[in-house]
């Protein structure tokens, strides 16, 4: 039960709410900022979810350097 809400919480609403001056684009899905450790155990860096939208296909572990080397 509380993965289910984790995963919720952290892996579709956090990034995925609008504000009212976004549409629904990739510009308003947003990555959390937060420490390595927490990322990693809310819901295995799901905190970078812009960067999974970007590149679907690389695998979580990877999001971390990918954020680091390629998106500033």
């Amino acid at each position: 039960m509380f993965s289910s809400l984790q995963l919720f919480f952290f892996g579709t609403f956090l990034p995925h709410r609008h504000h009212q001056d976004n549409q629904y684009s990739l510009g308003a899905i947003k990555s959390l900022h937060l420490p390595m450790l927490l990322s990693l155990i809310t819901c295995y860096h799901f905190s970078y979810h812009q960067e999974h939208h970007r590149y679907p296909s690389l695998p979580w572990w990877q999001l971390p350097h990918l954020r680091v080397h390629n998106m500033g």
